[in-house]
Protein backbone atom coordinates (compact mmCIF):
# COMPACT_ATOMS: atom_id res chain seq x y z
CA UNK A 1 0.00 0.00 0.00
CA UNK A 2 1.34 3.45 -0.50
CA UNK A 3 1.01 6.35 1.43
CA UNK A 4 -0.32 9.69 1.43
CA UNK A 5 2.89 11.32 0.67
CA UNK A 6 3.81 8.82 -2.37
CA UNK A 7 1.01 9.50 -4.25
CA UNK A 8 1.29 13.18 -4.24
CA UNK A 9 4.89 13.11 -4.67
CA UNK A 10 5.42 14.01 -8.40
CA UNK A 11 6.71 11.18 -11.11
CA UNK A 12 9.88 11.42 -12.77
CA UNK A 13 9.55 12.68 -16.43
CA UNK A 14 10.88 9.71 -18.67
CA UNK A 15 11.59 11.22 -22.15
CA UNK A 16 10.79 8.55 -25.05
CA UNK A 17 13.81 6.78 -26.75
CA UNK A 18 14.59 8.74 -29.45
CA UNK A 19 17.92 7.68 -30.98
CA UNK A 20 18.92 8.72 -34.69
CA UNK A 21 20.27 5.57 -36.72
CA UNK A 22 20.65 7.60 -40.06
CA UNK A 23 19.85 10.12 -42.22
CA UNK A 24 18.67 9.11 -45.47
CA UNK A 25 17.93 11.96 -47.79
CA UNK A 26 17.86 15.81 -46.84
CA UNK A 27 15.89 18.02 -49.04
CA UNK A 28 14.97 22.21 -48.84
CA UNK A 29 11.55 23.92 -50.84
CA UNK A 30 10.89 27.38 -50.95
CA UNK A 31 11.30 28.22 -47.70
CA UNK A 32 14.81 27.22 -47.75
CA UNK A 33 14.33 24.89 -44.39
CA UNK A 34 16.64 21.81 -44.81
CA UNK A 35 14.04 19.02 -44.31
CA UNK A 36 15.34 15.61 -43.90
CA UNK A 37 14.13 11.97 -43.90
CA UNK A 38 15.93 9.95 -40.92
CA UNK A 39 15.33 6.72 -39.11
CA UNK A 40 15.54 6.74 -35.35
CA UNK A 41 15.49 3.91 -32.79
CA UNK A 42 12.39 4.19 -30.51
CA UNK A 43 10.98 2.12 -27.78
CA UNK A 44 9.05 0.04 -30.37
CA UNK A 45 11.11 -0.47 -33.00
CA UNK A 46 12.22 1.61 -35.91
CA UNK A 47 10.45 4.61 -37.16
CA UNK A 48 10.70 6.68 -40.42
CA UNK A 49 10.35 10.43 -39.66
CA UNK A 50 10.07 13.54 -42.44
CA UNK A 51 11.16 16.58 -40.56
CA UNK A 52 12.34 19.78 -40.83
CA UNK A 53 15.72 20.31 -39.01
CA UNK A 54 16.02 23.67 -37.59
CA UNK A 55 13.26 23.59 -35.11
CA UNK A 56 12.95 19.65 -35.41
CA UNK A 57 9.35 20.49 -36.63
CA UNK A 58 7.91 16.66 -37.39
CA UNK A 59 6.13 16.64 -40.39
CA UNK A 60 5.28 13.08 -40.91
CA UNK A 61 6.47 9.33 -39.59
CA UNK A 62 6.01 5.96 -40.28
CA UNK A 63 6.66 3.03 -37.21
CA UNK A 64 8.22 -0.03 -38.30
CA UNK A 65 7.91 -3.01 -36.07
CA UNK A 66 10.55 -5.29 -37.48
CA UNK A 67 14.00 -4.78 -37.78
CA UNK A 68 14.04 -5.32 -41.76
CA UNK A 69 15.47 -2.10 -43.36
CA UNK A 70 13.79 -2.98 -47.06
CA UNK A 71 10.30 -1.56 -46.29
CA UNK A 72 12.01 1.40 -44.60
CA UNK A 73 14.46 2.12 -47.26
CA UNK A 74 11.32 1.79 -49.97
CA UNK A 75 9.17 4.47 -48.25
CA UNK A 76 11.82 6.66 -47.84
CA UNK A 77 12.50 6.69 -51.39
CA UNK A 78 8.54 7.36 -52.01
CA UNK A 79 8.58 10.20 -49.80
CA UNK A 80 11.84 11.67 -51.42
CA UNK A 81 10.68 11.36 -54.82
CA UNK A 82 7.23 12.85 -53.68
CA UNK A 83 9.52 15.80 -52.66
CA UNK A 84 11.44 15.87 -55.14
CA UNK A 85 8.81 16.03 -57.70
CA UNK A 86 7.45 18.98 -56.45
CA UNK A 87 10.55 21.03 -56.82
CA UNK A 88 12.34 20.41 -53.56
CA UNK A 89 16.48 20.25 -54.03
CA UNK A 90 18.67 17.66 -53.09
CA UNK A 91 20.84 19.04 -50.12
CA UNK A 92 24.09 17.00 -48.85
CA UNK A 93 23.89 14.63 -46.05
CA UNK A 94 26.03 16.01 -43.29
Amino acid sequence: MTTWSDRMTPRPIVLPRLELVATLFRVQGASKRPLRGAVYRVETGLELRLEYEDVEDLQRSQLFRGQAEDPIAALADEWHRALRAKWFEELAIV
